[in-house]
């Protein structure tokens, strides 16, 4: 995919071109006409987040399929305890997006959570990494299951893996 990054110090990811995952999702009960429609992801999107390795499809106790993203999320905070937020973002159309949220991106299952916290830093905030000090024996695990409104209300569980940091400050 344009603009993805690629190492060749770490395996490929293992994924489904868009034909190959519609297939395995139709043999496993899951209706893929519902992608691509009223804001969903379309099943080209999906396969892109699969091969680019950001989610896995994995198969649960039941047998059932479940989407798994794994997500960083740092939390800088300031030494008058603020805490640096990501507000919004522009997309190349030039579409603004409210977000009011912690900086996170999602990691990909070979890569160390704080070599992705690190990611957040350069590609999210686009800040030095000399301006921050992460806290290395502190980082909480969170994991929800829910079904996903964005990828056509698939199940999917969410690894939230929080990472705290301190914003270097003179």
């Amino acid at each position: 995919a344009e603009g993805a990054d690629v190492s060749a110090l770490v395996h490929p990811p293992i994924g489904f071109e868009e034909e190959e995952l519609q297939k395995f999702l139709q043999d496993n009960n899951i209706d893929v006409t519902k992608f691509g429609k009223e804001g969903t992801k379309t099943l080209a999107e999906f396969s892109e987040e699969l091969v680019k390795g950001e989610a896995a499809l994995s198969r649960k106790a039941n047998g059932s399929i479940i989407r798994v993203v794994d997500v960083v999320i740092l939390k800088v905070h300031r030494k008058n305890g603020d805490w640096v937020v990501e507000v919004g973002e522009v997309k190349d159309s030039g579409a603004k997006k409210d977000l009011n949220r912690l900086p996170a991106v999602k990691r990909r299952e070979d890569e160390n959570p704080f070599w992705a916290a690190h990611r957040v830093m350069s590609k999210v905030l686009r800040i030095s990494e000399n301006l921050v000090t992460m806290d290395h024996d502190n980082m909480q695990l969170v994991e929800e299951e829910k079904d996903s409104q964005a990828y056509a209300g698939l199940p999917t569980l969410y690894r939230r893996r929080i990472i705290s940091a301190m914003l270097n400050e003179p």
